[in-house]
């Protein structure tokens, strides 16, 4: 029987659907989805499957990003696995979101401070090394990476006008972009 693992992540305003068989990728996909678009999330991901030749029911393992991010875009995600998984022998797991990010960047997957627009006028960071997040404004922001150093900095590129008027010009200036997030991470 073949093992089809399928990545997925809505943590941000981009979905990205990733499908391998047997270790080989099959496909990957993303499209930013904003608001209203979330209405064709299931659409669009079953479309992509039915371009390759494969169906829901194939798949054998799911991964979803676990963020940190929009908690919307992550809750649509896992709780579309969870009723596509329910009552199946199907394996399930989350792996954070920003490894996929720093790895995507080129940054160092286990020191990194991935970075992400929280909204709101706020940005929403996780240390990958601690594991310790935060939520900060711009004079929050300014007084937290006085306070603490960090090896690298990754951020998605579409966050990153967002994020360049929150953060303190000097890290805003050490950030590494990613352009898509690293499927292979998961």
């Amino acid at each position: 029987m073949a093992e089809v693992h399928a990545v997925l992540d809505f943590s941000g305003p981009m979905t990205v659907f990733a499908v391998a068989e047997n270790g080989r990728k099959v496909f990957e996909v993303s499209k930013i989805m904003q608001r209203r678009d979330a209405a064709a999330f299931a659409e669009f991901l079953q479309n992509n499957l039915k371009g390759n030749g494969l169906d829901f029911a194939d798949i054998t393992h799911w991964t979803v990003g676990s963020g940190p991010g929009s908690f919307t875009g992550m809750r649509i995600a896992a709780s579309f696995v969870q009723g596509l998984t329910y009552g199946k022998d199907v394996k399930t797991r989350t792996v954070p979101s920003a490894e996929a990010i720093a790895s995507g960047a080129g940054a160092d997957v286990k020191n990194s401070c991935v970075i992400f627009d929280g909204r709101n006028k706020e940005i929403i960071l996780l240390d990958l090394q601690s594991r310790k997040d935060a939520i900060l404004n711009k004079e929050q922001a300014a007084k937290y990476f006085k306070e603490n150093e960090f090896t690298s900095f990754a951020a998605m590129e579409y966050d990153k006008k967002a994020v360049e008027a929150i953060l303190p010009q000097e890290i805003f200036a050490k950030i590494q972009w990613a352009p898509n997030l690293d499927t292979e991470c998961f």
